[in-house]
Order: structure tokens, then C-alpha cells, then sequence
């Protein structure tokens, strides 16, 4: 292993880790790995999210990134940031990730599915690829793109449906504090997703 890259991109040779299908990313091991000599100071530990998980029989929510697993996916995609800044980012990604989850919750009570175990069973960044509603958002309205883009497959008793969530940063002027608008929503993949989408607004117009 000596001849190894140190990091999550595993080079020809080199033992290759099976991605985890939940997340289409490396096991933990490797992305813990650290990338660099400012990594090997940051903390490997993780906390536990309120987020249900649906794909294991334990009573379990899902674990956000350790500091150095947040600092090496930020170096992985070329945005290199101090490792002082790295504690408060990541408590800002995770409490994102909690607004976010709420907010599917209350999407689901307000389609008024009857299930009351929803949980998370898959998730997946797509930071390069705009969603419809992006697309219009910024190529026909003149809009600024997403920061972000993750897409969660929920288990609604038995049934996966994807939701889409599009990150937008706002404020980026030295006189304006940073806020983010988080735009979440079914995808509109089937014609029970297209239901749901009308199902929402209809009931967003009677509030």
C-alpha cells in the first residue's frame, strides 16, 4: 500500500473500495484517509443526524462527514479551504441537511400519504448538473445557478420517491450576511411524482 495515493481517488492497482450504493461514494475508511498534511489534524469523528435510515434493519439516522472526511470532499472538488473554517462549514452543511429533511417531512404530511416511517435510503450530489427548475431559474430568468444539487430517495412505506433539492447561496456583497434558499420538491419522474407536484401547490394555494 505504500506506493497508494492517500486519498479517495484510487489510482490503477491500487486496491479499488466497492462504492456504497446508498451514497455512490468510497466506504468511510477511505474517505477518512487524510489527503494532506493539513488533513491529519483534522477530527475523524462524526455525529448523528436526525435523519431516519431506510437502508438497514437497525433503528439508525444517518452520520454526517467527520472534518476531514468534509475537508478532503472539498479538496476532491478543487475548493481548497483552511482547516480553521472546516468546524463551522460542516455545522452549517449539517444543519442545511436537517432543514432540508423537516422540510421533506412536511411535504410528505401535506400530501398526506398516510405513512409515518419515512425515511432516507439513498442520496446522491449532483453539484453539475441543473435540475429543470434550475435550468430555468438561470438560463431564461437571468438567475444565479445553485451552489448544489442533491437528489434523496425517500422510503415512503414501501415505495422510493426522489426528491430534488437545489442549494442557492444569497449575499455574496462584504455588507451582506450569507443566507441559503434551499428549494425542495418531488421529482418529476412519474405520473404519481406529477400528483404529488400538483397535490402541493394546490394545497400551498388554500394555505
Amino acid at each position: 500500500m505504500s506506493g497508494c495515493p492517500r486519498s479517495a481517488e484510487l489510482a490503477d492497482g491500487c486496491p479499488m473500495a466497492s462504492m456504497n450504493p446508498a451514497t455512490n461514494l468510497p466506504p468511510a475508511s477511505i474517505l477518512q484517509m487524510p489527503t494532506d498534511t493539513q488533513a491529519e489534524f483534522l477530527s475523524t469523528e462524526r455525529q448523528y443526524s436526525t435523519i431516519p435510515r431506510a437502508d438497514t434493519e437497525e433503528s439508525q439516522s444517518w452520520l454526517y462527514p467527520s472534518p476531514r472526511m468534509f475537508h478532503n470532499a472539498l479538496a476532491r472538488k478543487g475548493k481548497a479551504v483552511e482547516p480553521s473554517a472546516i468546524d463551522s462549514m460542516l455545522a452549517v452543511h449539517n444543519e442545511l441537511n436537517e432543514s432540508v429533511w423537516q422540510e421533506v417531512l412536511s411535504q410528505e404530511r401535506s400530501l398526506n400519504t398516510q405513512c409515518g416511517d419515512v425515511k432516507l435510503k439513498r442520496f446522491m450530489g449532483r453539484p453539475d448538473d441543473l435540475s429543470p427548475t434550475a435550468w430555468w431559474h438561470v438560463k431564461v430568468r437571468g438567475g444565479k445557478p445553485p451552489f448544489d444539487r442533491h437528489d434523496w430517495t425517500i422510503d415512503r412505506c414501501g415505495c422510493e420517491i426522489r426528491y430534488v433539492i437545489d442549494y442557492y447561496i444569497n449575499g455574496r456583497d462584504q455588507d451582506e450576511d450569507i443566507s441559503f434558499n434551499v428549494h425542495v420538491r418531488p421529482a418529476l419522474d412519474s405520473p404519481a411524482a406529477i400528483l404529488d407536484r400538483f397535490r402541493l401547490w394546490w394545497n400551498s394555494k388554500k394555505q
